[in-house]
């Protein structure tokens, strides 16, 4: 009497064997990268708040916020909105000094929907002001420090 043993598959089922194989592969391997890029952000987080907190705000200038912090896969945003009496370019004066100060340079100054912009960069940082103007009961302008891969 002779025996088959159990182990022995069928050409179609070592293909199917195989191909589940790749999938979860492909599969492991696109969820360590997604969480490696989150631990990116967590891992810069602090390293922006720091470069945040450097940065001092316009004088008189009142915080209308709470410090808004964000962290996503590859980046991480620090920022606040501010209530002023001052005109766009008086802030954008101040932060001009500011900035470079801590060695950001001008990259951009636009307008868009009434709002004047202006971006800064540093290496792998970006400073944004958002300028809604003093007419805005709930803030003048907008200020951020950002962080992308």
């Amino acid at each position: 009497m002779k025996f088959e043993t159990p182990n022995n598959l069928s050409y179609k089922n070592k293909i199917f064997g195989l191909m589940a194989l790749i999938v979860f592969i492909c599969l492991a391997s696109f969820f360590g990268y997604l969480e490696y890029q989150e631990y990116q952000g967590r891992k810069h987080y602090p390293i922006v708040k720091a470069e945040f907190n450097r940065i001092r705000p316009l004088p008189n200038a009142i915080p209308a916020s709470d410090v808004q912090g964000t962290v996503a896969a590859r980046a991480v945003t620090i920022a606040l909105l501010y209530r002023t009496n001052v005109s766009y370019s008086a802030v954008k004066e101040y932060y001009d000094v500011e900035l470079a100060r801590h060695g950001f340079k001008l990259q951009e100054e636009s307008e868009a929907y009434g709002r004047k912009r202006v971006l800064y960069t540093k290496g792998e940082f970006t400073a944004f002001i958002d300028y809604v103007g003093v007419t805005n009961p709930e803030y003048t302008y907008y200020f951020y420090v950002s962080w992308n891969s």
